[in-house]
């Protein structure tokens, strides 16, 4: 099993997902590989200290890449027959991998499958019971246990936390590195996955916390929009459709077993 994890700066929020990967169990002989974007916050001295522990390996780039380059990097050298990419404004919760690796082992048909969240724009997200992450274990670990086997078929899994078999990696191919700095990569991978006939659902029985947009919050509003719109244009045309927002209410699922 092999997670990739790209930072851009957000220290403490890296600090807290690796913590995270690292402390919860998640699953033995665990390969978390860690591609820095040319932070300048300190995030690389903490990468170079974990990797010094062997906890990850780390890959540093002189210059940011941008979200699906870096993603490409960390699954080049990823030896698992299980891959997740993983934001670094999540923390992970117990049995996160445990439960994606089981959809995925269940059903070769599934592509792709991601967790359930606090804060997402589409059908993953799920309303929550906690206040802050020390509260948010005890939730996550009820929330999970009343959806055990939950899934549904999502028309899009965003990116901050998915999970696929390697073959299907090998037979749909690297994240689109033309969208640069990151938007739409998500997109247009969940519509290369269910092309080549796979099947992507969102699982309740996994939930991973997301702060959501933490390295996008810190461009200015002016060129987060020129962008978003760059890569919706850049989505449509590659495509030829015209594309629309995703739902942000969860459907109800509470009965759907995967």
């Amino acid at each position: 099993m092999s997670v990739v994890v790209v930072t851009y700066g957000n220290r403490e929020m890296t600090r807290a997902c690796l913590d995270s990967v690292r402390d919860v169990g998640a699953w033995p002989n665990l390969q978390v590989i860690v591609v820095d974007n040319a932070s300048t916050d300190g995030t690389p001295d903490d990468l170079r200290e974990r990797a010094a522990r062997g906890e990850i390996t780390a890959i540093f780039n002189d210059v940011n890449r941008g979200f699906a380059a870096a993603n490409n990097q960390g699954l080049e050298v990823a030896d698992g027959r299980y891959l997740v990419l993983l934001n670094n404004d999540t923390v992970v919760t117990r049995g996160w991998i445990g439960a994606l690796v089981r959809h995925l082992a269940a059903k070769p048909s599934l592509g792709m499958v991601g967790p359930s969240t606090n804060a997402i724009g589409n059908e993953a997200r799920v309303d929550v019971g906690y206040a802050t992450l020390d509260e948010m274990p005890r939730w996550a670990a009820d929330f999970v246990r009343r959806h055990d086997g939950v899934a549904f078929a999502i028309p899009m899994l965003a990116m901050f936390c998915v999970a696929l078999p390697r073959p299907v990696l090998e037979t749909v191919g690297r994240l689109d590195e033309r969208f640069g700095v990151g938007m739409f990569e998500d997109d247009d991978y969940a519509r290369r996955v269910r092309a080549a006939g796979f099947d992507i659902v969102c699982v309740r029985d996994a939930f991973v916390h997301h702060w959501m947009k933490a390295s996008f919050s810190k461009l200015p509003e002016e060129e987060y929009r020129a962008l978003f719109e760059r890569n919706r244009r850049l989505f449509e045309e590659k495509w030829g459709v015209v594309w629309t927002p995703h739902a942000a209410a969860p459907p109800d699922q509470s009965s759907v077993k995967a």
